[in-house]
C-alpha cells in the first residue's frame, strides 16, 4: 500500500488561510472524542500532513523566526506558526499507514520536541 499525496496548491492561499486550514484538519483529526471511520482518518490525516508541511516550507522560506531573536522581536501575530510542527506530529501519530509507522511515530516525536523547545525558549526570557 503507498501512502497516498494530496496536492496542496499552497501559492493560491496565503500562509494565514494555509494555517488555520490545517488547524481545522487538526482539530477535526485530533480533537474528535469518537474515533472516524478508517478511510475518513486516512484522508484527513493526508491532507493534514500535506497542508502543514506547506505551511512550515513557506514559514521557513519567508524566515519568520530566527534563532537570533528575541521573543520582543517576534510578531504575534506569527506566533501562531510557532504551533505548526506540533500539529504536524500529531497528526503523523494519527496516519494509520502501517508500513511507515515508525517515520510517522519519529515525526511525531520531533514535532512534539520542537514545539517544546520553542514554548521553552519563549517563556523563558523575561518580558519585562
Amino acid at each position: 500500500m503507498s501512502v497516498p499525496s494530496t496536492k496542496v496548491d499552497s501559492g493560491a492561499q496565503s500562509l494565514s488561510e494555509l494555517f488555520w486550514e490545517g488547524q481545522r484538519l487538526h482539530e477535526k483529526l485530533c480533537g474528535e472524542t469518537c474515533c472516524l471511520p478508517p478511510a475518513e482518518t486516512e484522508a484527513i490525516g493526508f491532507k493534514g500532513r500535506d497542508v502543514l508541511t506547506a505551511v512550515m516550507q513557506r514559514v521557513t522560506s519567508l524566515a519568520l523566526f530566527s534563532p537570533n531573536e528575541d521573543l520582543e522581536d517576534v510578531s504575534t501575530v506569527d506566533l501562531k506558526y510557532v504551533l505548526v510542527p506540533f500539529y504536524l506530529g500529531e497528526i503523523y501519530l494519527k496516519l494509520p499507514a502501517m508500513e511507515k509507522r515508525l517515520e510517522h511515530v519519529q515525526m511525531g516525536l520531533v514535532g512534539g520536541l520542537f514545539t517544546a523547545r520553542a514554548a521553552h525558549v519563549l517563556t523563558s526570557q523575561t518580558l519585562f
